[in-house]
């Protein structure tokens, strides 16, 4: 966990820096946290091999673009039932998770 939250604050403070040498970024905050979630997620799964991160990677991958697309307009999500969308898929994920490894270690699969 500690080193999935060093990996979302690198992409997130590159995220955040990132405005500054291309203005047109700021109004998409939520694409940023988005694609730094996921971009943390996607290091955390390739170091660590954590199945809950092979599952929210893509899923914040693709509420960053849906984010994206609201901003430029091209689609109309209320950005409150995007996150809702995004807490749920990541509850899943860790259910799915918890359930997986449960199983595992009491060698039932």
């Amino acid at each position: 966990m500690c080193f999935w939250g060093a990996m979302f604050l690198v992409f997130y403070g590159a995220g955040v820096l990132l405005p500054a040498v291309w203005p047109t970024l700021q109004g998409y905050g939520d694409a940023v946290t988005l694609t730094a979630l996921g971009a943390a997620c996607f290091v955390n799964f390739a170091r660590n091999r954590t199945l809950h991160c092979g599952l929210t990677g893509p899923l914040f991958i693709a509420a960053a673009i849906v984010a994206v697309l609201n901003g430029v307009g091209i689609w109309h999500v209320d950005v409150s039932v995007l996150w809702g969308v995004v807490v749920f898929g990541v509850g899943v994920a860790f259910l799915v998770e918890w359930r997986t490894v449960r199983r595992t270690a009491r060698g039932v699969i």
